[in-house]
């Protein structure tokens, strides 16, 4: 069954964020004082002083942090009279730590926010500030960025509460395979079509690789085809669904579907076949790490361009993807990581200005993403 759902400069600030780059996520903070006409602004307009904005987000701090965040904060102080201040949390340290500070209405101006990291509850307890006038004001970049589909995509009655980056906002899904053994064993993947097509791929490592397993799951303590092969929009939950991406809107049980019956017995054949572990439903193995012990063939994985090259670095063998869907952006894949502007923001007319900055300001967003020029490892 399936579980739950789901732009060069200094290498050693892109690891603090690497979860965050790897999205090509944009972050940051800003403010300005309380300007002519404007909503609760208490940051540094009319030469008063920068409103310092706080952002939170995944990430450790590294030793160049203090530098990226006074160089970005020159810009900002600039451009809307405002400083920033970067706060990474670690990602096991999250909900914890973001929770507390919630509660405690501890300043943060910017946040990570996610539909798989609570995001309606966030909005069902009133912790996030409603944006759709925010936008209006200050966030015409952002609007101008973003399809109006990917804005509406995090409404919840109504209104946006989160903004997602520009990122690769879809996907389609297929399967990743040990180029060499596909050589080895002559298997040409442009025959593969569909899932039916992978039966003969698998005998063929089970009956010449005795101690590989031809299929394992991406990610632990999941299923092949968790994030790894949908053929339908979760809707942030993945019981409520629309089917083939649309169904004309009518959201169905997909456990009540004919498609996850079929996906059942598929398994249930595989399984029975001796493609999979023996103890796959209850493992908790990252697939990636098998292929790269040599103890795995291939896994289901979610696609985009690039992803090959990035299965192969992980993977420490070089891997050949079989697309079997086409490419869709589905609400889950919009609303997976966006940025939100919490309740303990003092000023968030300041916060969306900041944000706004980060879609259309180019220096901003590649210092931030990569650093500081001429900075190693």
């Amino acid at each position: 069954m399936r579980g739950n759902t789901e732009v060069k400069r200094n290498r050693t600030w892109q690891a603090v964020l690497t979860l965050v780059i790897a999205v090509s996520v944009v972050l940051a903070g800003c403010g300005s004082k309380k300007e002519a006409g404007g909503d609760n602004s208490t940051g540094g307009s009319n030469g008063s002083a920068p409103y310092e904005v706080t952002v939170a987000f995944f990430g450790n701090e590294q030793k160049d942090m203090l530098e990226v965040q006074e160089a970005m904060s020159k810009i900002t102080k600039e451009k809307i009279n405002a400083t920033v201040k970067l706060m990474p949390i670690a990602l096991g340290n999250w909900q914890q730590q973001t929770n507390l500070m919630m509660a405690g209405n501890e300043k943060m101006d910017l946040m990570f926010t996610s539909s798989g990291f609570g995001y309606g509850s966030l909005v069902a307890k009133g912790q996030l500030n409603p944006l759709n006038d925010l936008l209006d004001k200050y966030g015409q970049g952002i609007k101008e960025a973003l399809d109006p589909a990917f804005l509406t995509a995090s409404q919840i009655n109504g209104e946006i509460y989160a903004v997602t980056p520009v990122r690769d906002l879809a996907s389609d899904y297929g399967i990743l395979m040990r180029k060499d053994l596909l050589d080895k064993y002559h298997i040409d993947p442009a025959n593969i079509k569909s899932l039916d097509d992978l039966d003969a791929v698998f005998q063929s490592i089970k009956d010449n690789e005795e101690n590989m397993v031809p299929l394992v799951a991406k990610n632990p303590g999941t299923a092949p085809f968790d994030a790894g092969y949908i053929t339908y929009d979760p809707l942030g939950g993945g019981v409520g669904v629309l089917p083939n991406y649309d169904n004309n809107l009518k959201v169905v049980n997909y456990f009540e579907t004919k498609e996850y019956a079929d996906e059942l017995n598929l398994l249930r054949r595989w399984y029975q076949q001796g493609f999979m572990l023996k103890d796959a439903g209850t493992g908790k193995y990252d697939g990636r790490e098998m292929v790269k012990a040599g103890k795995a063939f291939a896994y289901f994985s979610n696609l985009k361009p690039g992803t090959e090259v990035e299965a192969s670095r992980k993977s420490g063998k070089e891997m050949i993807a079989v697309r079997l869907t086409e490419a869709y952006s589905t609400t889950d894949s919009i609303t997976g990581m966006m940025w939100s502007i919490p309740k303990n923001s003092q000023d968030p007319a300041s916060s969306m200005k900041l944000l706004n900055l980060l879609y259309t300001d180019k220096e901003l967003y590649n210092l931030f993403t990569w650093g500081l020029k001429g900075s190693i490892m």
